[in-house]
């Protein structure tokens, strides 16, 4: 980060440490949703001053906002997409690094194997085919809940 101008004292504390000074010094943090609500609770305004995670950086950009809003009450998927993409960017302006990036990517990990995650199934329940799941903190395994099947 120096490079940057940036100067950065490392610290480490636990998940409440972490929750109680998200606003007031800078963290790291993971993830990779396979949906575009994670953009939802990153970069709408209402919620950057709440506790927890969502919008750490306390973004702001009533532009930003409407095109979030307008994904959600789409009723075409097409037009969803459009307006989460305007959300990050809309020529104009967004909360990627091409507008206002609101956040500091330090860098992307993509893997060619998948991490396995293990879960732990009853007998005789059946969960289905499972989708890729994304390393982060979503119960991805019930993304197909209404296929899910119990045999005697």
């Amino acid at each position: 980060m120096a490079p940057l101008g940036i100067e950065v004292e490392p610290t480490s504390g636990d998940f409440t440490w972490q929750v109680d000074h998200n606003r007031s010094n800078a963290v790291v943090l993971g993830g990779g949703r396979l949906n575009p609500y994670h953009e939802y609770t990153m970069l709408r305004s209402s919620s950057g001053h709440s506790r927890g995670w969502s919008n750490i950086s306390c973004y702001a950009n009533p532009t930003v906002d409407g095109h979030l809003d307008e994904a959600l009450a789409a009723s075409d998927q097409g037009i969803a997409r459009e307006q989460w993409h305007a959300a990050l960017w809309d020529g104009t302006t967004g909360g990627s690094i091409l507008g206002d990036a609101p956040y500091v990517t330090i860098c992307y990990i993509v893997t060619i194997c998948s991490i396995t995650h293990n879960y732990f199934v009853r007998d005789g329940l059946g969960i289905g085919t499972q989708s890729v799941h994304p390393h982060d903190h979503f119960l991805q395994v019930i993304h197909n809940l209404g296929s899910w099947g119990v045999s005697a």
